[in-house]
């Protein structure tokens, strides 16, 4: 693996390449004891500081809130597991990190997260971050009759929703 890293770093040099703009996408959104809610993120490009202010996509509409802290596992750690966190005022791309802030219960894993800047137009990057919420909302049909769909990402949302149509099972609600 180290071989095959090495080698692409060196040989792909011209082809990788690293944006300024901030991509990330929510994995999962959890209540930390002592922290509060939080949401597990991949940073794909761009850094984040401690102060930002990110769109995330939520139940109700966008959700617009301001970062309070950076978190990543310690060294040899997993995020998934309980531990202590490292706390950190600013991360670059490309590094999965625990995000706490206000108002993230409401959070919507499998949507992408975005960092306002100062040449961004808040507005536009909710309309942006709510578009995905709103493409599978629009193709969703209920009937009343049927089986109530609940799922944790919208990306499960949307798998067992194309299943529940293709062996045309009813959908009464989602959730």
């Amino acid at each position: 693996l180290y071989l095959l890293v090495e080698l692409t770093q060196r040989m792909m040099i011209d082809r990788l390449m690293f944006s300024e703009i901030p991509e990330a996408t929510v994995l999962d959104v959890k209540k930390i004891e002592g922290v509060g809610t939080t949401i597990d993120i991949v940073l794909v490009n761009g850094k984040i500081k401690v102060g930002d202010t990110i769109v995330v996509a939520g139940m109700n509409g966008a959700i617009v809130t301001q970062v309070k802290a950076l978190l990543t596992p310690g060294e040899m750690k997993e995020m998934r597991v309980k531990g202590e966190f490292v706390h950190h005022d600013e991360l670059r791309a490309a590094v999965g990190i625990k995000i706490a802030a206000q108002h993230l219960e409401d959070a919507i894993a499998g949507t992408s997260m975005m960092v306002v800047t100062e040449n961004d137009n808040e507005e536009e990057l909710c309309d942006a971050v709510m578009a995905d919420v709103q493409d599978i909302m629009e193709n969703i049909s209920t009937t009343g009759r049927g089986v109530c769909v609940q799922a944790s990402t919208l990306g499960s949302l949307e798998a067992l929703l194309e299943f529940l149509r293709v062996s045309e099972i009813p959908v009464a609600s989602v959730n």
